[in-house]
């Protein structure tokens, strides 16, 4: 039996998926006749778990060095070394199809197997259901497993050989099925396998419930011979992989049978030491795919900050416990250095009260220049405790002080009557900002721009004892200058920022792109269109003088600028290199 594979440079001597390749080459160098190289796949494809894979897939699985690691952690869950195991790795690196095929293959090795797959929705659920049944009805899935007698004629779940796959929810109810097999004389293995059960972490409900359906229903919906897997993208400290570890502890062979294994792909190597890839510092967990280069990972944590991008890519959720804000995010600038704000707006925190122990109503003044509206400029927090009629004035008067063009105000009791009275006496623009989400997870929600080094605070009096409850948050008394401070740079960045966002939406779903990073066979044509038409949308009138990219020097736009609109050589002048 092949050793426990842990480390990347296991994989030659001891992967099955490199034994099956080293089989096909042999095969073809022989000249061997097609039907015994398709004898030998089908044969090794029930052993071999990416061999199946790579048939399911019509010889099209691309299989990296993290993939196989994958395949023989859940070889090792079918043939019983060990019962639990937690998989953590970047989206959309193929978790989820592994654990589709994963639940196929092991009905395919024994038919009295049962099977339980549960998602965030039970749509998805449902989606990974009919996957794994369009395998088992395929004419490649016969081959593969010759004794396979399919479906019973009145059921959508249950399997001829006395098998199933139950698919539900996370907080379904799971009453009459089980994880495992149908008796102890069976060969195979039953699997409890939760896939992405938080959709994302802003809800600590949903965090909650999570934990109490693990507890009360799924660790105990289990039977003879049965495993139990979680796979999913992490999203905070205290998601699943992080309860059951902290319960259960980490699997050891002699002290803890019983623990979980966890395989954790970060991906951009932080840990040389413990990296199951063995990859040096910054390197990619998937170098061949362009969507996981080097450059698209550091552009997707600049765009996400390095909090969600610790969780979501690195599987190490930071706790929201410390400090938020670094000190080095923090950028101070001289009155004298703060360009003229051609747009100007304010994130407004309300506290109706003159009691020297209450909070103080803040109102935090922001804006962009036309030549960079990228960078976002704090010009000054204004405080003080006033009862409303003094509120309302001390709103207009600096509503007109500074030609402000909307107020963003928090749709809270202590805001509404604030938000009538301007709307219909004041006739001032206001923005109802709705607090859907806690004080910290807002705040982490506008770390990246600052982060990025794009939030710039003017030097004044306000601004040390500003800064202090900043990188202090939440540890502090008083946080109102923080929630006026977070309102103004979230309307910034839903209603103004369109960089970011456009640029996020291309990594995401993979979109063209230029020079190392552009797929053979993929023309670059029409790159970040609607990037460009936001920008056009922000900035009317004179083209010239009022575009971002207009140097006063040359008279022109700059021509490396990633939303500049001249052609080169009938393309778009966008690149990689360009700043962003």
């Amino acid at each position: 039996m092949r050793p426990v594979i842990t480390k990347a440079s296991q994989l030659e001597e001891h992967s099955s998926w490199r034994k099956y390749q080293r089989g096909l080459r042999e095969l073809t160098l022989l000249e061997a006749p097609r039907s015994v190289i398709q004898e030998f796949r089908n044969r090794a494809a029930r052993d071999c778990f990416l061999a199946f894979c790579d048939i399911m897939k019509h010889g099209d699985l691309q299989v990296s060095n993290f993939h196989e690691i994958i395949g023989s952690a859940f070889e090792d869950l079918a043939t019983r070394r060990n019962k639990r195991l937690i998989v953590s790795c970047p989206p959309r690196s193929g978790k989820s199809m592994l654990a589709t095929m994963f639940l196929a293959w092991l009905l395919g090795r024994d038919q009295r197997t049962q099977h339980v797959v549960a998602s965030y929705g039970s749509s998805l659920s449902f989606k990974f259901h009919r996957e794994a049944v369009q395998m088992m009805k395929s004419k490649e899935f016969k081959r593969i497993f010759p004794e396979w007698l399919g479906f019973s004629p009145d059921s959508k779940y249950d399997m001829a050989g006395g098998g199933y796959i139950l698919a539900t929810s996370v907080g379904g109810v799971l009453t009459g099925f089980t994880a495992g097999t149908t008796d102890m004389e069976s060969p195979g293995v039953g699997a409890m396998v939760i896939d992405d059960p938080l959709k994302s972490s802003d809800s600590k409900q949903a965090l909650n419930n999570l934990e109490s359906w693990w507890q009360e229903q799924a660790s105990t919906r289990r039977t003879n011979h049965y495993c139990q897997m979680v796979i999913a993208t992490r999203f905070h400290e205290k998601d699943l992989h992080g309860v059951l570890i902290e319960a259960d502890g980490l699997y050891d062979e002699v002290k803890n049978p019983f623990g979980w294994r966890w395989l954790n792909i970060a991906g951009l190597c932080e840990d040389p030491g413990n990296d199951p890839l063995e990859r040096e510092v910054g390197e990619s967990h998937w170098p061949d795919n362009p969507t996981f280069s080097v450059p698209m990972l550091e552009s997707q944590k600049r765009i996400m900050g390095s909090f969600k991008f610790a969780a979501l890519y690195q599987g190490v959720p930071v706790s929201a416990e410390g400090q938020i804000v670094k000190n080095s995010w923090i950028e101070i600038v001289e009155e004298e250095d703060c360009p003229p704000l051609d747009v100007v707006w304010f994130g407004v925190d309300c506290a109706f009260s003159e009691r020297e122990m209450s909070d103080e109503t803040a109102i935090c003044v922001a804006g962009i220049s036309m030549r960079d509206p990228t960078t976002v400029y704090i010009r000054e927090i204004v405080k003080g405790r006033w009862g409303f009629p003094d509120l309302v004035e001390a709103v207009k008067h600096t509503y007109n002080f500074y030609k402000g063009k909307v107020l963003a105000i928090e749709k809270a009791a202590s805001g509404q009557s604030l938000l009538q009275v301007l709307k219909k006496e004041a006739r001032i623009p206001v923005e109802e900002m709705k607090p859907l989400k806690s004080k910290t997870t807002r705040l982490q929600a506008v770390c990246p721009l600052l982060e990025s080094g794009r939030v710039k605070i003017v030097r004044g009096f306000w601004t040390d004892a500003f800064v202090k409850e900043l990188t202090t948050f939440p540890f502090v008394k008083h946080d109102d200058s923080t929630d006026a401070f977070v309102w103004a740079l979230t309307y910034y960045a839903l209603k103004m920022d369109v960089t970011d966002r456009h640029l996020q939406e291309a990594i995401i779903q993979n979109k063209r792109f230029r020079g190392d990073l552009l797929r053979e066979g993929v023309k670059d044509s029409n790159l970040f269109t609607e990037a460009h038409k936001g920008r056009q949308k922000l900035f009317t009138g004179d083209t010239s003088m009022n575009d971002p990219d207009y140097d006063s020097v040359s008279q022109s736009a700059d021509p490396r600028s990633a939303f500049v609109s001249g052609r080169s050589r009938g393309r778009r002048n966008i690149g990689w290199d360009a700043p962003i």
